[in-house]
């Protein structure tokens, strides 16, 4: 209690000597001196309280400290975040477990969001988009609706992008490069790349590996033969096929129409 306190004693002798004085009667009881310096020593609680004990906010109902420590805290996390300039981000992506590597490069803004991002991919990769997806940090899924610059990514780590749950693509986004953006620059554009995306449905990275070391094998066995028979023999006519190939170039024009509202960006 705070009646042990050497400075409340020393008060409340004060006060039984100034009550003594007062009623100039020296034979006042013990009780009436130990209810005055109960009574005292209520008020001064009370004074103390008021002091010490901040009143409680009715409208958040929270104590105005505790509010003023979360303000601070708030302002320190807003100043420890990356400033609000847009940059542009390098990604570079890569299908996972697939041989040969099936990869590009774009570069977008930092405030290009996932949904966006997402629909690059699509383009970039030949991809068409019927089937679900998800973007994954460090394991976690992402909202589509959240920005690159909102992940706080760094260069030299990125995310997942997992497209098409049943052949389970995995594709891995690592930032190269974080630069100013430049007015000059059209965003996003691809840079680069190698390989022509797998088609649809074609049963995931093992699969697909799978089938491109059978037409490696076909091509090889094709011209060793020509070889041994000396090219003597007329080749035959070959029949037009629709050969699937990486081009930069129709990826940016894909992409260029995708930006600028073209629905039917894909046939571009």
């Amino acid at each position: 209690m705070r009646l042990r306190d050497a400075d409340i004693q020393a008060k409340l002798a004060a006060v039984t000597r100034h009550e003594r004085d007062i009623s100039k009667d020296d034979s006042i009881s013990q009780e009436q001196v130990i209810a005055m310096l109960i009574e005292e020593a209520h008020r001064e609680m009370l004074a103390f309280q008021a002091v010490a004990t901040p009143k409680i906010d009715s409208v958040d109902n929270q104590f105005p400290a505790v509010a003023m420590i979360d303000s601070a805290a708030n302002q320190f996390r807003v100043s420890q975040r990356p400033t609000a300039a847009t940059m542009a981000y390098q990604l570079v992506i890569t299908i996972e477990e697939v041989t040969p590597r099936i990869w590009r490069r774009l570069v977008v803004t930092s405030e290009t969001t996932l949904a966006h991002l997402h629909t690059y991919l699509q383009i970039a990769f030949e991809w068409d988009d019927y089937h679900l997806h998800e973007f994954r940090l460090h394991g976690a899924p992402c909202d589509d609706a959240m920005r690159l610059d909102q992940l706080y990514l760094q260069s030299g780590y990125g995310l997942e992008y997992v497209y098409d749950f049943g052949d389970y693509w995995v594709h891995t986004i690592e930032i190269e490069a974080s630069t100013p953006i430049n007015p000059r620059s059209r965003y996003p554009r691809c840079t680069g790349g190698a390989q022509p995306g797998p088609e649809e449905d074609s049963g995931g990275a093992y699969a697909y590996s799978q089938k491109l070391a059978r037409s490696r094998r076909a091509k090889a066995a094709a011209k060793k033969r020509a070889k041994n028979a000396g090219g003597t023999s007329k080749s035959k006519k070959k029949r037009a096929t629709s050969v699937r190939k990486f081009s930069q170039a129709i990826v940016n024009r894909r992409l260029a129409a995708f930006c600028a509202g073209d629905p039917w960006y894909a046939s571009a």
